[in-house]
């Protein structure tokens, strides 16, 4: 409904109007006003109405439209258990006196099932075992291993047979037996060399830089990249690697392609970081080969091994007993009789049969050469820095001035952490987005450079500063949330108290570090009068409390700087304070090595059935 008066719309709706019993459905709750207008937004309890539920609900989001108005929205999760066509009845919300209705709504929700609610209801019966037929499971269970050994005898002849005709017919690349990232580091080591776009040549520079880049995704994630477009690239690196480091490769590549594409002109700084990014997704990716050793995937099985041992001291007891004895006078022409080697193929078979135990026990524990690589990647953090441009951050207590100061530390902090997401929001009486959170460090230093005093309205807006910041890091999943609030003024502007700002910013675990800029005393400030610059007088005193009790409320900390030095001290230790962290991954590759165990055991097997039924009966006939 719309109040021509007041220009106030509220709004309801619903994401599907068909619910199935027990599922889940969104309602969407809205109401848009001027912002000297409150608006309640309408009060629930667990049901919206008989027969309907509600599961969830998020908080009361706020945001400020481009006309000026403001907008509150909040959704419900809503669910059923009852079959009906429910009539959800106008919702209201209250405005002082006055009263505005949302349109009323429908909601069908349906049994999926045919219930007779004639019959009684009875208990579950319980589960019949059925009897078990051993032979054949048994018989199942053999023909089944019988089959997995066929295939996977074919299967590694196969894989021999390819190999083999591989290496006879394609001659292999050098470059293919040397490390992937050894490669495309001495590659960006010729470009860097070259810097062939200082000569005009930048769609070539940016072709090769991406080439070199693509093939080496190609060869350390197995992702074709040269054979994609860059957005078909992106999407399969995404969750392969850390999320700064995607969103940098994606701006190396996209820029890339508009300069090949689009006949984009790119600055020197875009075109050296686009190969400090390359180098940087070179090192934080690359592995280093740690070992190759021999494991075994299922080792329990070697305790079989350990079964030889009765095994091999019966047998040595048997053959001692069942030796015959023959009394014999003379023994000396027997000795003179050459032994034949027929007699020790007697215990060939008993030799046989224990080699195969052996071996098919080391086949079932699944023997595997491991290479096993290391990688190391960094987890960056999120920083929002808000960064005040009243016309009291130009006292020259700070040189040149507070301003110029800090955009000049605040640049030196961005460019030393080269991992993490920064943005930038500026405030003064008003505040805006000068630059959302982003990798694109040179871009952000840019950005920094334009700052300048009466891009907006004067005065001290602090809580409108820090809201506008945590409203910029809500949504991001990064674990790791900052916000550095730099300011010489106290809080007389905006209608966001500094306090509940911070409050919000716990909320959404985000720290605040406050900086209070100015030295103590007294400072001089340049005014632009009609006589031309003038400077005046003025105490150099702000609301240190506030500044406190933000830090203090967030988990962060409060600092002062008097001077340059101080200033930059401030940097390094809140640098010190909020440090990226360091993940090191460890990649195994395994090869199964069980095959030809398990081949030397069959033919261990199938030799004494040759010698015990071939060999050793025509020896006894």
């Amino acid at each position: 409904m719309i109040n021509l008066l007041v220009a106030i719309i509220v709004s309801a709706s619903i994401d599907s109007t068909m619910l199935m019993i027990g599922d889940q459905t969104a309602m969407h709750l809205s109401v848009t006003q001027e912002a000297s207008e409150r608006v309640q937004m309408p009060v629930f309890g667990e049901t919206l109405q008989d027969g309907i539920e509600i599961v969830d609900r998020s908080v009361v989001d706020s945001t400020t439209l481009p006309d000026g108005r403001v907008q509150l929205s909040q959704e419900l999760m809503l669910t059923s258990f009852k079959d009906s066509l429910f009539a959800i009845e106008p919702i209201a919300f209250v405005s002082g006196e006055d009263t505005f209705w949302t349109e009323a709504l429908a909601l069908n929700v349906i049994q999926p099932f045919e219930v007779d609610s004639s019959l009684a209801i009875t208990d579950i019966k319980d589960i019949e075992k059925a009897p078990i037929w051993w032979w054949g499971i048994i018989r199942w269970i053999l023909l089944a291993v019988g089959i997995l050994l066929l295939i996977d005898l074919g299967f590694w002849l196969w894989r021999k047979y390819d190999k083999y005709r591989k290496q006879t017919e394609e001659p292999i690349d050098p470059e293919l037996l040397r490390p992937a990232d050894e490669v495309a580091l001495e590659k960006l080591d010729a470009i860097k060399a070259q810097k062939i776009w200082k000569d005009g040549k930048v769609k070539e520079y940016q072709t090769e830089l991406t080439d070199v880049v693509r093939e080496y995704i190609g060869r350390r994630f197995e992702v074709h990249s040269t054979e994609k477009t860059s957005d078909e690239t992106l999407r399969e690196m995404k969750g392969l690697i850390d999320k700064p480091l995607y969103e940098r490769l994606k701006s190396m590549l996209q820029l890339a392609d508009l300069v090949k594409f689009a006949k984009w002109h790119t600055t020197p700084d875009e075109n050296e970081s686009a190969l400090t990014t390359a180098y940087d997704f070179v090192n934080e990716t690359k592995l280093s080969e740690v070992s190759e050793i021999m494991t075994f995937a299922n080792p329990g099985y070697l305790f079989l091994l350990f079964l030889l041992i009765p095994i091999i001291g019966w047998y040595l007891y048997e053959l001692r007993k069942s030796d015959a004895s023959v009394q014999l006078s003379d023994t000396s022409t027997m000795a003179a009789q050459p032994k034949s080697v027929r007699i020790w193929l007697l215990h060939v078979p008993f030799v046989l049969r224990v080699a195969a135990v052996s071996l098919l026990s080391i086949a079932l524990a699944r023997p595997q050469l491991t290479n096993r690589w290391s990688s190391e990647s960094t987890e960056g953090i999120d920083i929002m820095m808000a960064l005040d441009i009243s016309g009291t951050m130009l006292a020259e207590d700070l040189k040149p001035n507070r301003l110029e100061a800090a955009k000049q530390v605040a640049s030196d902090f961005v460019i030393a952490r080269p991992n993490d997401q920064i943005g930038l929001v500026v405030f003064a009486g008003e505040s805006f987005t000068q630059c959302p959170l982003t990798t694109d460090h040179a871009v952000l230093v840019n950005l920094f450079k334009s700052v300048e005093y009466g891009m907006i309205e004067d005065g001290t807006a602090i809580g409108l500063g820090l809201a506008n910041a945590v409203n910029r890091m809500k949504d991001s999943e990064t674990k790791s949330k900052v916000i550095i609030l730099l300011t010489d003024g106290s809080n007389n502007r905006g209608d966001i108290d500094p306090q509940t700002a911070a409050e919000i910013a716990k909320t959404f675990g985000i720290r605040v570090y406050t900086v209070g800029v100015g030295s103590y005393g007294q400072t001089r400030v340049p005014v632009n009068t009609p006589m031309g610059r003038q400077y005046v007088t003025m105490d150099s005193e702000f609301d240190e409390g506030t500044l406190r009790r933000i830090a203090e409320t967030t988990g962060g900390q409060y600092f002062r700087a008097t001077d340059n030095g101080s200033l930059k001290r401030i940097y390094e230790q809140i640098d010190q304070l909020e440090k990226t962290k360091m993940r090191v991954r460890e990649y195994s590759k395994h090869t199964e090595n069980f095959a030809p165990f398990l081949f030397a055991a069959l033919a261990c097997l199938l030799l004494e059935v040759i010698i015990r039924y071939f060999v050793i009966r025509t020896i006894a006939n």
